[in-house]
């Protein structure tokens, strides 16, 4: 297991408890379906999400949209398809940001959630 895998599957887990601690109830942890994989499918207020979890080293690093056109391309399939064949009251597609933060002299980290980014 290299350690990227693991710095992913633990940043699953703080978004998941962070996510929990709002009211999301999880669904599915790391889906893998054959039109793409998702980290997180969560629900909350009858609305289906997929949530993909990104761990950076530095805030400057990314932008608003951490996902390339591919893998974008491939959640927005895989949210289609889950349209197709769950009901729910709405769907969608957000991004959960985990990063080191320096408070002081000393680190922590913070991260930034992304609602609805299609």
């Amino acid at each position: 297991m290299s350690i990227q895998h693991v710095k992913g599957v633990i940043g699953e887990f703080i978004a998941l408890c962070i996510l929990w601690c709002y009211g999301y109830r999880l669904i599915i942890w790391n889906w893998q379906h054959k039109i793409a994989q998702a980290d997180l499918v969560m629900v909350k207020d009858n609305i289906f999400i997929i949530i993909e979890v990104k761990w950076r080293t530095h805030i400057d690093y990314y932008d608003s949209h951490p996902l390339s056109h591919r893998q974008l391309y491939k959640l927005k399939q895989l949210l289609y398809h889950c349209q197709q064949r769950y009901y729910y009251q709405d769907y969608r597609l957000d991004i959960f940001i985990i990063y080191p933060k320096k408070i002081w002299m000393i680190y922590c980290l913070a991260w930034q959630h992304y609602k609805n980014i299609l």
